[in-house]
């Protein structure tokens, strides 16, 4: 349903000379990745608001969603796919968060984590090659938004006058962690790949 509705926006788009020709297959993944990632976030905030816990989940999206645009990250084969798989994992991350809400030495460690395997193996992504040179600056952008929120997460653990420093920044964390626990699988994948293809040669 979801990629029925984006051909049919991008064809509209099309028509009306928005997009040339060359640009509709283009156009029509990221209609339904933005589709598909809108549904995901939107169906996780209900879930927050269920719960009383829309700040944390807004918190927790916005980290994982920056952090994740520049390191890249797996990808489901379907929208469907992606959206049940992907509610269920950010809502298990948010639970996970929850309950270790309290905990301030395990945010920072999800945290610190979280950025050194960014600059072991960001950025990856599996549905394209990019360039070298533009690998390269994705590289350096991806390991300068990880210690950004690196420092935002440490200064929120240090402003004890604050009531939800601890909260915040365990949220914060969890976010980072997610987003990187999503790259992971496609970084051993193409390891895998190219071990696979030396052993064939």
């Amino acid at each position: 349903m979801i990629e029925k509705f984006s051909t049919w926006l991008a064809n509209w788009f099309l028509k009306n000379d928005a997009i040339q020709s060359e640009d509709l297959e283009v156009q029509i993944y990221g209609i339904t990745a933005v589709i598909s990632a809108t549904i995901n976030y939107l169906l996780l905030l209900g879930l927050a608001t269920l719960f009383h816990r829309i700040a944390e989940a807004a918190i927790f999206l916005a980290f994982y969603m920056v952090l994740r645009n520049f390191i890249g990250g797996w990808h489901a084969s379907t929208p469907l796919r992606c959206t049940v798989i992907g509610t269920m994992l950010l809502s298990a991350y948010m639970l996970i968060a929850e309950c270790i809400s309290g905990q301030m030495f395990v945010g920072l460690l999800l945290a610190l984590t979280a950025i050194i395997l960014v600059f072991l193996f960001a950025p990856s992504y599996l549905d394209k090659e990019y360039p070298q040179k533009q690998m390269v600056q994705l590289k350096r952008k991806s390991r300068r938004i990880a210690l950004i929120m690196g420092v935002i997460v440490l200064s929120a653990s240090l402003l004890t006058g604050w009531e939800y420093h601890v909260t915040f920044q365990t949220y914060a964390s969890m976010g980072m962690f997610s987003a990187v626990l999503t790259m992971l699988p496609v970084r051993f994948h193409k390891i895998v790949t190219i071990q696979s293809a030396e052993q064939v040669k």
